[in-house]
């Protein structure tokens, strides 16, 4: 195994963590017999392979998504190995040593899912946005009130902030395997977002538990209307919430949550002097990230209701959107709200 520090480092201790567990694993393949090694001992030629030539990335968010393979084919090799490695400790190693290897392989799992986000967190200031995503975001705004319009609806434009951190939808495909939770990532662009079916949900969520109406139509009436029932489409839109790309703030903020007992071992006994804390690191949006979002409300949403849904969507983003809003996560604070002229 390489020592830690040589190869190109990510200068974070998670990497030389990381080669002293994953050095620990492949230790322990000495104590199998002979004939189970194989598989376990091209695990840890490929690891080994693998962290001999970390790479180290302070590029733009993007590159790092990219470069970050490394720690994605680490990810990919525990997942690959881990269950038969697992398996083969069940029937071959003592428990005692079956236990410190289900831990190893878990604290490897858990140190390459840093080493990314650390990588992402790195690389996510709002002035490292490419200038082709910020034409991109201008272009998105622009015809996403022209195409609403067109399509006869009157027109609400949000712009609001976030107070606390934010964590909403789930990450994309290409990196879900990497954090299972955390915040939602744009497929195309790169960047945190907030789902317009997450908007749309939580709003819908926050109207029927407040139960608020606006001209003469009861909940359910208003509730059919403003979202749709057998007999017809909603009369609401509402579009994805992009940031605007201005400032020197972050997009991405690190969070850690930290099992104690968890470490994936079939054993339900807790040892406390085995206990071993392992955190597990997750991106979400960062506080003070400026979003801009647009309602469309079809033509059967009369004036007065059209005011009360600016209130209402303000309460809602004051009261907390996405996951965690209970720990006051996901409270955005709105700047600027506008009933847009044709």
């Amino acid at each position: 195994m390489p020592r830690p520090g040589s190869g190109r480092s990510i200068d974070s201790q998670a990497y030389q963590e990381l080669i002293r567990a994953a050095n620990e694993i492949c230790g322990m393949m000495q104590l199998l017999p002979e004939e189970e090694r194989r598989r376990p001992l091209q695990f840890c030629g490929y690891i080994t392979e693998l962290l001999s030539s970390a790479p180290s990335l302070r590029n733009s968010l993007a590159q790092s998504v990219i470069s970050s393979r490394t720690y994605f084919e680490i990810l990919y090799l525990v997942g690959r190995y881990g269950p038969e490695l697992r398996q083969i400790a069940r029937k071959k190693l003592h428990p005692r040593d079956r236990r410190r290897l289900e831990k190893n392989l878990n604290r490897v799992d858990a140190l390459a899912k840093r080493a990314v986000a650390e990588l992402l967190a790195e690389s996510s200031s709002i002035a490292r946005i490419d200038e082709s995503v910020g034409k991109a975001l201008s272009y998105i705004r622009e015809h996403t009130l022209r195409a609403l319009r067109s399509l006869g609806y009157r027109v609400i434009t949000l712009r609001a902030h976030t107070v606390t951190r934010l964590i909403v939808g789930k990450p994309p495909i290409n990196i879900d395997s990497v954090f299972e939770y955390g915040t939602a990532l744009h497929p195309v662009l790169g960047i945190p977002y907030i789902p317009a079916s997450s908007i749309k949900g939580a709003f819908r969520a926050f109207i029927e538990t407040s139960g608020y109406t606006c001209n003469t139509y009861t909940l359910e009436e208003f509730v059919a209307k403003a979202f749709g029932s057998k007999e017809g489409k909603g009369s609401i839109i509402f579009t994805d919430a992009f940031p605007i790309p201005q400032g020197r703030g972050l997009l991405i903020e690190l969070d850690v949550t930290t099992p104690i007992y968890g470490d994936g071992s079939p054993d339900p006994r807790i040892r406390e002097h085995e206990a071993r804390p392992v955190p597990v690191i997750y991106p979400t949006v960062a506080r003070g990230l400026r979003f801009f979002l647009a309602i469309g409300l079809g033509p059967s949403i009369g004036n007065e209701c059209m005011k009360a849904v600016t209130e209402w969507v303000s309460k809602l983003f004051v009261e907390g959107i996405g996951a965690k809003t209970t720990l006051s996560y996901g409270v955005l604070q709105p700047n600027e709200i506008r009933i847009e002229s044709d």
